[in-house]
């Protein structure tokens, strides 16, 4: 049978505990702290070749521009000689200094802005290439670069434009009329109805004709049937009838929703 720990056997387990589990949390924070610093690392070493990528790239087009202005300097220097060659065969006697080409300000600022212009599209063509290498591997539906549908010439534009401008002075026609051909029969109805069927809809809703499974096109002719009916109605006082005349204008022309009205 085990015995009972006693005071002190109990503080030390407890500090044997208490140590373990310090132990444990110190192992967990080195373990985050190390995987942070590896992913810091990495994360560095990406950017950093990146940046050398470029630099390379940069220092490239620095050394062309180099080459560049040691050629232009070469040829000209040749330009002069030739043309102080020529001075002197047409004058042996006297030998003149070639003229120095005039100071134009406008002339080096497209030069500058030439220069300028080469860096820039260097540099494109440099990320352009650093693209191209990230390019994924060819797959069924892979969009093609510089494939696409073909641009509208200015008279497809312009047909297609004045189209469209047809349809919507169309349907600002019909809405029109739709509104003067309620009128008599709800009055005036909201401006937010901005179109022929929803300015029937509502009237007809209005009027409580059942629209259920009738195509908007008839709406205009279940209006009509329905002032038709209200026209040839009496308006005296009724004072006993029959409750069939009461009926509603659906119950006396069941077959009104099939109608379809064909523009």
């Amino acid at each position: 049978m085990g015995r009972d720990e006693s005071e002190e056997e109990c503080q030390d387990r407890r500090a044997r505990d208490r140590r373990a589990r310090d132990v444990h949390r110190a192992y967990d924070r080195h373990r985050r702290a190390s995987d942070a610093l590896d992913r810091h690392r990495r994360d560095a070493d990406d950017k950093r070749r990146e940046a050398d990528d470029w630099r390379a790239e940069d220092r490239k087009l620095e050394e062309d521009r180099r080459r560049a202005a040691e050629d232009l300097r070469r040829r000209r220097a040749e330009d002069r000689r030739g043309r102080a060659e020529d001075v002197e065969v047409e004058d042996p006697g006297e030998t003149k200094a070639p003229p120095h080409p005039p100071y134009d300000k406008r002339a080096r600022d497209r030069r500058d802005a030439d220069d300028r212009r080469r860096r820039a599209s260097g540099r494109r063509d440099a990320d352009d290439r650093r693209r191209a290498e990230d390019e994924p591997p060819p797959f069924e539906g892979k969009p093609e670069v510089g494939k696409g549908p073909p641009a509208m010439d200015e008279a497809a534009v312009k047909a297609t434009v004045a189209k469209a401008i047809a349809e919507r002075d169309q349907e600002h026609r019909l809405a029109l009329e739709a509104r003067e051909f309620v009128r008599p029969i709800v009055g005036s109805l909201p401006m937010a109805l901005d179109t022929a069927s929803e300015i029937y809809k509502a009237a007809c809703k209005a009027r409580g004709i059942s629209i259920n499974d009738v195509h908007p096109s008839a709406y205009r002719a279940l209006l009509d049937m329905h002032r038709q009916v209200s026209a040839n109605m009496p308006t005296a006082h009724r004072i006993a009838q029959d409750t069939s005349a009461d009926r509603g204008f659906n119950e006396r022309f069941p077959e009104v929703g099939r109608v379809i009205v064909q523009g």
